[in-house]
């Protein structure tokens, strides 16, 4: 993750076509290298089968929050004290939640508990539709 000229930049390595193991050109040990050596996170994903395209996802997600928050802090002056939480064992990584103190009583800003939940929190509010009866009333 960057900062430059004010914008947040996420830096990710994706590798792409997994199930294609038989004609691999990039070893995954060479990709972790490469990404770490470059300050990124790495993944490696299938669309055609779908295999860990939305932990992608929700990573990118659980990050940029991350980094938003941070952000935040830093600019209202507040301490923060960074917990580290699993998100998915299958992707591997682990996300942070930050806690901070308020009038002498300690808060949390996002438990992260749950990344897939609040996708579809995000997504639910824009595509909701409306049912009969409300479009009657209208």
């Amino acid at each position: 993750m960057k900062r430059s000229s004010g914008k947040l930049q996420l830096l990710y390595l994706v590798g792409n076509k997994t199930d294609l193991v038989r004609s691999r050109q990039v070893t995954t040990q060479r990709g972790r290298k490469f990404a770490a050596a470059n300050g990124a996170n790495f993944f490696e994903v299938s669309a055609a089968i779908n295999h860990l395209v939305d932990e992608l996802l929700v990573d990118m997600v659980v990050q940029w929050r991350k980094e938003i928050t941070q952000h935040e802090f830093s600019r209202l002056g507040l301490p923060m004290q960074p917990t580290t939480t699993a998100v998915s064992s299958t992707a591997g990584g682990a996300a942070t939640s930050f806690a901070f103190e308020s009038r002498g009583r300690q808060s949390w800003t996002s438990t992260l508990s749950n990344p897939k939940n609040m996708l579809q929190r995000i997504f639910k509010q824009q595509f909701t539709s409306k049912s009969c009866m409300e479009l009657q009333k209208s």
